[in-house]
This record gives C-alpha cells, structure tokens and sequence, in this order.
C-alpha cells in the first residue's frame, strides 16, 4: 500500500543514508491524515536496511497515543533479526505471564527464535526453536525449558527433533509416464518432562496440546515403471503419554510396508496390492504382543461418460498374526465387493455452474466376529470420513462386516470464470442390510437399518476466507449428535481460496 511523509530538513549522504529532521509518515492522506508518525530525527541506513527514530509518536486523529524514545525498524520486507511482539495473559496454572520473543535471522537458509517468559508462579520459561532448510533436507529443533518450577517443584522441560532428506531421485518423465525412483528419509523425536506439562505451557513457542509425542524413524520411497508404481516405507514408530489418563500404546518396530499399483489415468482396468508386515510391542507385559501380516489385492474399473461414472471393485483381503503372548492365532481371507456409482446434472445461471450429484455406493464384506484378535492401532474413524470408505475402523486390527448401501447427494456453485467453488453442500446416509458384529468391544452386535444422516456445507465468503458447517442427525432419537461450524480468515498472499 502506497504511503508518504515530510520532513523539515533532508540530508543525503555519500553513502545514501538518509536523515530527516522533524519528519513524519502515514499511509493515509497528507492533508488530513487519520494517523501518522512523527519524529525529531529518523535515520535511513541503506547498507543496513533499517532505520532508527528519536523521540517518536504515533497519532490518531492528531491526538498522540503512543510515545517511544527510540524506534528501529526494517526498510524492506527481508527477514532481519530483532524483537518480535511481546505479548502478556493470565492462567490459572501459571499465574501471569510476559513473554518476549526474539528473532535471529542466521543466514538464508537457517534461523532461531528465542523467547523468554516470565511466569509469576513458576518462575522463567526458555523457549527456542532453530529452522534449517537444505536443498534437499529440512530441520526443526525446538527446546523448552524451566528449572525448578515454583509449583511443580521439578525442571520441567520438552526437546523435540524433525528432520527429512531427500536422499535419492532420479525420476524422468517419458511421454505421459514416469520412470525412475525416489527415497527419503524422516526422523522425528519428542520427549516431555510429564504428563501435566502440556496443561501448563500448551501455548508456549514450540508446544502445541497433545495427548502423546511420537519417536519414529521412516525411510520411504516410489519406484515408477511402466504402467505402474511401488511405493513402499520401513519404519519405527514409538509413543510417549503427554496428558494424564492417556493409556500407554502399542510402539511398531519394524513396520514394513509394500503397495503396488498401475496410475495411468487410461488403463480401463486398475490393479492395487497392499502388504505389510508390523511387530507390535507394549511395555506392559501384560498386553498381547506379535506380528501382523497382511496381504489386499484388489481391481477396479472405472466407467466414466458424460454425465455419469460407475466403479465395480472386487478385492480379497488376507490377515494373521504371531503373537508372542497368546495362544490364540486368527487368519482369515475375505472377498470384498463394492459398486460406486454417480450421476451430474449441470445447469449454468448467469455466471455461475450449479450442479446435483447424486451418488450411490454398494458394499458387501462378509466377515465375521473378530473379538479374538488383539488391537494393536484401531479405532473408529469420524463418521464423515467413513461414509464412502471401505472400513469404518482406522488401522488393521479390524474389518467392518459390510452389507450396506450409503447414498448421498452433492450440491455445487462453481464460478465460471475463475473455477472458484462458490458453495459445496453434502447430505448422506449408510442404509444397513443386516446386523454388524463387529466392533471395538467384544460380544456386540448393532441392529439398527440405516446410519445417521451427515451433512456438510463449505462456503467460500471472500477470496482470503471460507465458512464450514457440519451437522450429525441421528433419525432414531429424532435430534443432532455433534454440530461444527468454523470461519477461516487468511489473507497470506499463498492462501487465496481457490
């Protein structure tokens, strides 16, 4: 935004520094400005790209409202070192705080942030996070530190380490395909002094409230070929409990993973294989503890025309296990079936496109009870992500018996001329053929015919923000389980809604 200033005087340098004399400076209008800065002196140090005011003043409406001695400044939008905002709260647990952050623009490719917090309570927090960008790897060290807290009565500390490489690619593009391979590596590694310790500095410089810190080590990559690709991962991943109640979980060493797929758009008929191969272990001795095998062929093929697409899928899915601890030993293969289908119907409105997708999808899995295998790392996903997805469980362990049908219709506002969705609005429902027995907890069996109703509404308010709205109607009890709605606002150059 174009700004301007006066001054009395203005002395230009040799070098092309610049001093004004009783300057001053708004983005508004010069005659009648709403605010501006004013100065005895300001200094304009062009080797250093910054600049230094005496005795400045802010004003609104030519009433002054700030005053400060001195003032240093940046003259461009280069990163530079220097004191980032201070900022002051009040909590329960810490009593008030005054934090003042620090910037240290390293070089081009690394820096550090060092803010120092004083706790009324507790006493002074040390925060600093250090960011290295290579050409092909990236750091993050973050470490947190307060010695001898006045409440706790402990040091109360949290370090964690982030680093990913890029280690190997030689991927060439030949005609519509890729040939060639990539491998990265990943390595993170948290550790937080005790399970309150999130409650207290939550809000710090490098925490962020969780229920766990994770330890893993990954190396991954793909492997194109032609007509298709292997992606596979090798890994170790471990948990530490960072809030009270939180119970200890399963750590994977090692987790071995392989998926082989075709991705070229045109093959009338795609090919998946899924594999893997994870040890699971838990320092309760108590827990089950073993190896998971697991082996998913599956094909599909797609049919899309003008106004209508249609996807049968078949695929047999095979899983056992070793375990360690147990006696027991469960394998078990299972067909799973499945048709997606979905209809557009498009109409234009002066600018705008309006459309109506319905679309139905038909699954059948017949799988039986499952409570004998041990659950290493599943749950229940989020009923909207599962209300077109395969298995309603999140991990391995377990495989929803499926005779259902989930039908759904889709409404969209799409500009146009610039491609921008307007409005997308989503109802749905999981219509049941049979009881399911399969759960999370033993000896349960549901028996309801159809899922709650689910609708979702993404809107977009301007170019830098959007509204989301999300409803869950369970038609059994007549009233809504769980209502969200969230307004996002970022006017960052990157973030522009598309």
């Amino acid at each position: 935004k174009s700004a301007s200033g006066t001054a009395k005087e203005i002395f230009i340098k040799d070098n092309k520094d610049i001093i004004l004399k009783y300057g001053s400076y708004t983005a508004c209008s010069l005659e009648n400005p709403d605010w501006e800065l004013t100065s005895t002196t300001t200094e304009l140090y062009n080797d250093l790209d910054r600049g230094h005011a005496y005795n400045m003043i802010l004003k609104y409406k030519n009433i002054p409202v700030f005053y400060s001695p001195f003032m240093s400044f940046p003259l461009s939008d280069k990163r530079q070192s220097g004191l980032l905002t201070p900022s002051f709260g009040s909590s329960g647990n810490g009593g008030s705080s005054l934090s003042l952050p620090y910037y240290f623009n390293l070089a081009e490719n690394y820096d550090a942030t060092a803010e120092i917090t004083n706790l009324s309570d507790r006493g002074i927090l040390f925060d600093n996070e250090f960011r290295y960008l290579g050409d092909d790897s990236s750091t993050l060290l973050n470490l947190s530190f307060l010695e001898n807290d006045d409440e706790h009565g402990n040091d109360r500390y949290l370090y964690s380490f982030a680093d990913k490489r890029q280690l190997y690619n030689n991927l060439q593009s030949s005609g519509t395909t890729l040939i060639g391979s990539t491998m990265y590596s990943s390595i993170s590694y948290s550790r937080v002094s005790d399970l309150d310790y999130f409650d207290d500095f939550g809000s710090s410089l490098s925490t962020t409230s969780q229920s766990s810190v994770t330890r893993d080590i990954r190396l991954y990559g793909e492997n194109y070929f032609k007509g298709g690709v292997i992606d596979y991962e090798i890994s170790s991943l471990s948990y530490q409990a960072s809030q009270p109640g939180v119970s200890s979980q399963y750590k994977t060493s090692p987790s071995i993973r392989l998926n082989i797929s075709n991705y070229n758009q045109n093959d009338i008929i795609k090919y998946n294989l899924k594999t893997s191969i994870e040890e699971f272990k838990h320092k309760d001795n108590s827990q089950t503890e073993g190896t998971r095998y697991l082996a998913y062929p599956s094909i599909e093929m797609p049919i899309r025309k003008e106004g209508w697409e249609l996807t049968p899928k078949l695929g047999v899915r095979y899983i056992d296990y070793n375990l360690s601890n147990n006696g027991a030993k469960q394998s078990k293969t299972t067909p799973i079936i499945s048709l997606r289908g979905k209809l557009y119907f498009e109409r234009y409105a002066g600018n705008n496109l309006y459309t109506l997708e319905p679309e139905a999808y038909l699954l059948y899995i017949p799988v039986g009870n499952q409570d004998s295998n041990p659950i290493f790392d599943s749950g229940i996903k989020e009923f909207k992500y599962s209300l077109f997805s395969e298995n309603k469980f999140y991990g391995e362990d377990r495989l929803n018996d499926a005779k259902q049908m989930t039908l759904a219709l889709t409404h969209r506002i799409i500009d146009e001329k610039s491609g921008d969705e307007l409005f997308t609005g989503t109802l749905g429902q999981i219509i049941y053929f049979d009881d399911r027995d399969v759960h999370l907890v033993s000896n349960k069996k549901s028996h309801s015919d159809a899922s709650n109703i689910i609708g979702l509404m993404n809107a977009k308010v301007s170019d830098y923000s959007s509204l989301s709205i999300g409803a869950v109607f369970n038609p059994h009890a007549g009233h809504g389980m769980r209502n969200t709605a969230r307004y996002r606002y970022d006017a960052s150059t990157e973030s522009k809604y598309k």
